[in-house]
């Protein structure tokens, strides 16, 4: 595998000299010095150092877009955490692969949102991948109990399991669709197989809230599954501060200006409004849980 990894360096060299500005500096940097960064990918590409190359450099351009590498909890809104469409609980399904939790009862498709929430969604990944390392993967459970057409964004959940499977490789061990509506797990079935190769399509398992306690055990599931974890979902980190209505971020690199409109922010609020509500209420079931069963 030494050799390999060489060789796969050896061939991005002339790459990075020529198109740096493609790339982040600290992807170059990691690339370059860690082994598993490049090990993954040749991994993936069943040790053929050509297609591991054109592999990583498609996913450093796309972490490029999304400036990933430079991405803190603070750069968001405190809105998506306030939400909670994406949170990591800390805990691990019964094969100890890392716990990610999307949540479309919290979510809707808003077209001047969609690079923010890319970013959002990439970040969450890409921090629980790294915390990880090589040695334990990431288990998805998309969460789609509770939710109508009008939560389910299939354009943006598309894009979501293609960057996983592409662009996080050796990664994502299980996709768990959970709670999903018959009337709509046909519709799933023909974005998985659209967007995914064959070979991660068996990783998708849909599951219930009697089944799913064969891939996560009652302490890891959260509470408001039926589950002992007692994580906040909608839990604010230390020092996200800004409201959306102050944020001041980029809307995409491509938008004329950069920056959100006033028309944008109000559009959002409105969306978000019944979503904000609905998740103080749970919220206030968990702490409410928490105090009872600490007997206080």
């Amino acid at each position: 595998m030494a050799n390999l990894i060489a060789s796969v360096r050896q061939q991005l060299h002339p790459e990075f000299t020529i198109n740096q500005e493609l790339y982040e500096p600290l992807d170059i940097e990691r690339i370059s010095t860690d082994d598993w960064s490049v090990e993954r990918f040749i991994i993936e590409k069943k040790l053929s150092t050509a297609d591991a190359v054109q592999m990583i450099k498609e996913t450093m351009r796309w972490r490029h877009y999304l400036c990933l590498t430079t991405l803190t909890e603070s750069h968001f809104p405190r809105e998506f955490y306030l939400l909670g469409t994406a949170f990591s609980s800390g805990s691990f399904d019964r094969e100890g692969n890392g716990l990610l939790f999307l949540r479309t009862k919290f979510h809707r498709k808003m077209e001047e949102l969609k690079y923010l929430g890319e970013q959002y969604t990439a970040f969450m990944v890409e921090q629980l991948d790294r915390s990880l390392g090589r040695n334990r993967g990431v288990t998805i459970v998309f969460d789609a109990s509770n939710s109508g057409y009008a939560n389910l964004d299939m354009e943006s959940l598309g894009r979501l399991v293609q960057a996983i499977s592409q662009y996080f490789p050796c990664g994502l061990k299980r996709l768990l669709v959970y709670e999903m509506l018959s009337i709509f797990s046909g519709l799933w079935s023909g974005i998985i197989s659209h967007w995914l190769p064959a070979e991660f399509c068996s990783k998708v398992v849909f599951v219930n809230r009697k089944t799913i306690g064969s891939y996560i055990s009652e302490e890891d599931l959260p509470f408001y599954m039926g589950g002992r974890c007692m994580v906040n979902p909608h839990a604010v980190p230390e020092g996200c501060t800004r409201s959306f209505a102050e944020w001041g971020g980029v809307s995409s690199p491509e938008a004329e200006g950069n920056k959100f409109s006033e028309k944008a922010i109000k559009k959002a609020f409105k969306m978000w409004k019944p979503m904000l509500e609905m998740a103080k209420r749970e919220e206030k079931e968990l702490l409410s849980a928490i105090f009872s069963e600490s007997g206080l």
